[in-house]
């Protein structure tokens, strides 16, 4: 958004293959070896199944999912948040590379309970990637606090979303009633902002 802005404030259009360079080329800036994943995100009209260095696919969704997004108020700091794990690499290799292939294993289970509609069980693997992100040290006091605010409220599953140390979570609802009722509850325990959403099925 910000280069397309940038483009239009001088009156001239931008080639889909500069605007994918120099959003790359911002998101290094900022995160230091991006993966790509926020990039193609932006860039997609529809759910993705990401792989760095593959095509992104499109992502089948076989129920609606009702989501809630809820901001700490604090400014994520994911270039540290990266710099963290590699830390922990360093220093525990074996416990950090089991976090991290976790984690990979858990989101192969979330494509295919997105594609069955299983609800129960993605809640479930969201607590369990969060669990694994505390850690790798990327969650903190403040995301934790607002996740176990969320799962109270009857949250199927909470985690944090993005890079961590500050930013959003994001919780996982029964409903669209549900949902608003998560965010309402997130914001009067702290949230600064929260947004409620359907995810419909992928046509």
């Amino acid at each position: 958004a910000i280069v397309k802005s940038i483009y239009s404030f001088f009156g001239k259009k931008v080639e889909q293959s500069i605007l994918l360079s120099l959003v790359n080329m911002a998101e290094t800036v900022a995160h230091g070896n991006p993966s790509g994943i926020d990039m193609a995100a932006a860039f997609s009209d529809f759910p993705i199944w990401f792989q760095k260095e593959k095509k992104p696919e499109s992502l089948q969704v076989g129920e609606p999912l009702f989501l809630v997004v809820a901001d700490t108020g604090r400014f994520g700091d994911t270039h540290k948040a990266v710099a963290s794990v590699k830390d922990a690499y360093t220093a525990y290799p074996e416990k950090t590379r089991k976090s991290i292939n976790h984690l990979g294993e858990i989101t192969v289970e979330v494509r295919k309970c997105l594609s069955n509609g299983d609800m129960k069980m993605l809640g479930n693997l969201i607590d369990f990637a969060q669990t694994e992100l505390v850690a790798l040290g990327v969650s903190d006091e403040g995301i934790n606090r607002l996740i176990n605010v969320a799962r109270k409220a009857g949250a199927l599953g909470a985690k944090l979303t993005g890079g961590g140390r500050g930013g959003c979570i994001l919780a996982l609802a029964k409903s669209k009633s549900h949902a608003q009722n998560i965010a309402s509850t997130l914001q009067n325990k702290g949230a600064t902002n929260t947004w409620n959403f359907v995810l419909d099925r992928q046509v």
